[in-house]
């Protein structure tokens, strides 16, 4: 039984969930190297046992939305403006000075004279891909604003949560008007949604008899679970508030 013990304006069975999750990120970052570095990738032992810790620790993040969605939806009426600057300039400058620390280490490696090779230590994607330009580096700084680059990959949930940011002050103003079974059809739709991808997959290798290297890469990408776009979090944060709702009676 779900109880909702608050202390001091805190509720202690989600800081309880909001500990686990944590200890399911730091899991997941540790098995990472497993299945993406080229050296552990030649051992299949290792690969195949990191998908499945790797699969169990992944709900990780839709943890940490939904909390984002339980604890912030609905929003309080209150100006634009105030919303943004308290939520996300507290988030953006760090991210933003750390994105263009993590570009600009390839270079500085360069600089100080060690070989390249180090950058791969640091940052397993990079592994045979590793680049101490001075243009690579600027090249990763100028796509900051648009996308991340191998080097600061784990900063993906930050682009994630400032979206989901920007637009819920508008998505909360839904959430307020619509009638339980609007909200849950559109629960529903985004459940099927999940598995578009993996069909569009299975039909091309029932027509071409199996999968291309781009599918079976994209494929690959799926199964390990490593991002969540933003229509997926808006969803699973959605149901975060709808989670809180049921429990306290309110939906």
């Amino acid at each position: 039984m779900i109880q909702n013990s608050i202390s001091d304006n805190r509720i202690v069975w989600l800081d309880v969930i909001r500990c686990v999750a944590m200890i399911m990120v730091i899991g997941v970052h540790c098995i990472d190297p497993f299945y993406i570095s080229p050296t552990m990738r030649a051992i299949p032992e290792y690969t195949h046992w990191a998908a499945i810790y790797g699969s169990l620790l992944r709900p990780s993040v839709p943890l940490f939305v939904m909390m984002t969605g339980l604890l912030l939806l609905p929003v309080k009426k209150q100006p634009l403006g105030k919303f943004y600057k308290k939520r996300i300039y507290r988030v953006l400058f760090p991210f933003l000075i750390w994105s263009v620390l993590y570009s600009m280490f390839p270079w500085v490696t360069g600089v100080l004279g060690l070989p390249k090779e180090i950058i791969g230590d640091f940052f397993c994607y990079t592994q045979g891909q590793e680049s101490q330009s001075l243009i690579d580096s600027l090249k990763d700084v100028a796509m900051i604003p648009f996308n991340f680059s191998h080097k600061e990959n784990h900063m993906w949930y930050i682009y994630l949560l400032i979206g989901l940011y920007l637009y819920m002050p508008f998505f909360s103003a839904w959430i307020e008007n619509a009638d339980r079974k609007t909200k849950r059809a559109f629960l529903l739709i985004w459940i099927i949604s999940l598995f578009i991808p993996y069909l569009k997959e299975y039909v091309v290798r029932m027509r071409m008899g199996g999968l291309s290297t781009d599918s079976a890469k994209r494929t690959r990408g799926m199964n390990s679970g490593s991002s969540i776009t933003l229509p997926d979090s808006t969803a699973i944060y959605y149901w975060g508030i709808m989670s809180k709702k049921e429990m306290t009676g309110a939906l």
